[in-house]
């Protein structure tokens, strides 16, 4: 339980790190949308390393959302509160975990397969 417990909170914090890495330093502007690749390369890289599906799940479902959530929250300039956007951004995000659970699941497809030949 306390694995999974960490798992979870190295995840969070990973895609909030992330986030705010690609938000201040990578591209910005028209050029915001090429962080999906390095996003995708992270959580296909992160499915290949762990050593289970659950893992890579897991973990790459909380990076997503917390990449996502995140980088909405630094990004967001409305004239609301941030408090009543929240639930708005959460449901985006829910978008971010999908995709990066995706590409971790194709990098544990690909650990499987090379796994396989090595034998």
């Amino acid at each position: 339980m306390i694995r999974i417990v960490a798992h979870v909170v190295v995840a969070a914090l990973l895609g909030s790190v992330l986030a705010a890495i690609a938000y201040y330093l990578f591209f910005t502007g028209s050029w915001a949308w090429l962080n999906l690749i390095v996003w995708a390369v992270v959580a296909a890289t992160t499915g290949f390393i762990l050593r289970t599906w659950r893992l890579s799940i897991l973990d790459c479902a909380i990076i997503g959302f917390a990449i996502v959530f995140t980088y909405s929250i630094l990004g967001y300039q409305g004239s609301s509160s941030l408090l009543a956007v929240l639930p708005a951004f959460a449901l985006i995000a829910l978008v971010g975990a999908l995709g990066t659970t995706a590409m971790g699941l194709v990098g544990q497809l690909v650990r499987r397969r090379t796994r396989t030949l090595d034998r």
